[in-house]
């Protein structure tokens, strides 16, 4: 190697003259796709050199002295202004991003490991804050798309297992899906990084299914389980049309090591999947009696149907102050955060339990009627 070389620089490519080049380095993916560190920043090709772009991002004004690709991240170093990652290459890699232009563009996002971010408190420990798990998912929306968008998580029956939207108010959705998001069988967040804004957006979808209700809007259906691995579709609508890829969730390799496979984690999720919809029912139940009993003893009415609500009351709340005995609804949550602290072989006992707090909560139920 060596013996010839041949200058890919001309002054007029897009890296001018008196611009020294420090490092270049090869994109392991993409043939022709090439990185430039120089004097005075980072520079792009995606013909191997023949033309130069500049790709700054938020890069200061520096020499980029090192160049190196690290799981689909581009890491740099630079004189005298320290270290510099960009997260997630991969719309760089395909063709589509070099034919940006007036259609939605949805690129296929990388297969990604499932693994769970350590529990840890950052404000008492050195441990490094990492980035939180999850799927990158890049898109491009065209400069005068100015509605909405829609994001769909689907499985590879293509059922849908999470659904995210952009704005409510610019979606064509169901009146009633509008005004409480859950009207309906298909779940629709909100999620204020889910951007329609002209240009390329990401979004980071957290591997997580819808969790239960909640009647704090901002935990509702927030904190679900994991999904499993196995082959996914993300789905983008925009007003212009729909737009699919694939990708696959990969088991965590040191979880497999353990003995849990892939099928053991099905059956968890399915599992946390039941005790959420108990949580979801007991929630929604004591929901409505509280507001029920407020109504009544409003109304001086504290006898006969009051005192059968307050009743069921205090057996699914638990009661305020020092060390107070757990009623049903936080037994359920109790039992949901056990199951779905690990990824784990789903144990009998975990299953007597929702049994038993299932039998509990029916109970109730009919003593109301």
């Amino acid at each position: 190697f060596g013996n010839s070389w041949e200058l890919i620089t001309s002054g007029n490519n897009g890296i001018a003259f008196d611009n020294p080049t420090r490092v270049v380095r090869e994109d392991p993916v993409r043939a022709g796709l090439l990185y430039a560190g120089t004097e005075s920043g980072l520079f792009i090709s995606f013909d191997d050199g023949k033309n130069w772009k500049p790709f700054q991002q938020n890069l200061p004004i520096t020499p980029v002295t090192d160049i190196k690709i690290h799981r689909g991240d581009l890491v740099l170093s630079t004189m005298g202004r320290s270290f510099w990652i960009l997260d997630k290459i991969t719309a760089l890699r395909q063709k589509e991003i070099n034919t940006l232009g007036s259609q939605s563009i949805l690129f296929k996002p990388d297969n990604t490991i499932r693994y769970r971010y350590p529990k840890i408190n950052n404000d008492e420990t050195t441990f490094p804050v990492f980035p939180q798990a999850g799927v990158f998912i890049d898109y491009y929306i065209p400069k005068y798309d100015t509605l909405g968008i829609k994001m769909d998580i689907l499985d590879a029956s293509k059922n849908i297992v999470a659904s995210f939207i952009s704005d409510s108010t610019k979606q064509k959705l169901p009146d009633e899906i509008i005004q409480d998001m859950k009207a309906s069988k298909t779940i629709y967040l909100m999620h204020k990084s889910l951007s329609a804004s002209p240009g390329l957006n990401r979004f980071k979808w957290d591997m997580k299914l819808t969790g239960p209700w909640s009647k704090e809007a901002r935990r509702r259906y927030q904190n679900g389980p994991i999904v499993s691995p196995g082959i996914y579709y993300v789905r983008l609508t925009t007003s212009k049309g729909m737009m699919e890829q694939s990708f696959e969730l990969l088991i965590d390799p040191r979880v497999e090591a353990s003995g849990v496979s892939s099928q053991n984690i099905q059956e968890q999720v399915a599992m946390q999947q039941k005790i959420s919809g108990l949580i979801t029912n007991a929630n929604k139940l004591l929901d409505k009696l509280e507001d029920e009993s407020k109504k009544l003893k409003s109304q001086n009415d504290i006898s006969g149907r009051y005192k059968i609500i307050e009743s069921a009351i205090l057996q699914l709340k638990t009661d305020s102050g020092a060390y107070p005995q757990p009623m049903l609804n936080d037994q359920i949550s109790y039992l949901y955060n056990m199951i779905g602290d690990a990824d784990q072989i789903p144990g009998k006992e975990a299953e007597m339990r929702f049994e038993e707090l299932s039998k509990i909560f029916e109970k109730i139920k009919r003593s109301l009627e």
